[in-house]
């Protein structure tokens, strides 16, 4: 499949996840800001569609061979899709999830925090 081929988001997707940009933090901005596809107009497709950005995120800055600082923008940016999810949540297992998914961005802060150093 050519590049051509592949939808332009899917494009950005990949730069974000690999890092092909480290220094270009508006590759995630873009991405995230992007409007949700026409095709995607029930609810369960939306969260969906914001599950997977917080999957890429995630794997992102779980992944060590991802430059650090990059790591830590995507971790400054995962909470956009979870604020969303958040309001999409409609019952006790979608806010439960969401609650769970919080958590784990709280385990997963740890990697971008510079080491305490006693004085």
């Amino acid at each position: 499949m050519t590049q051509a081929a592949i939808a332009p988001s899917a494009l950005l997707a990949r730069k974000i996840r690999f890092a092909s940009e480290p220094d270009n933090p508006e590759l995630l901005r873009h991405w995230l800001d992007a409007p949700v596809p026409h095709r995607l107009q029930s609810q369960a497709s939306q969260r969906h569609y914001y599950r997977l950005q917080y999957q890429l995120l995630r794997e992102t800055i779980s992944d060590e061979f991802v430059p650090e600082d990059w790591r830590c923008r995507c971790l400054e940016s995962i909470y956009q899709p979870l604020q969303r999810l958040e309001q999409l949540a409609q019952n006790s297992a979608e806010k439960r999830e969401v609650r769970d998914l919080y958590f784990e961005v709280a385990m997963m802060s740890r990697c971008c925090r510079p080491p305490q150093t006693l004085h």
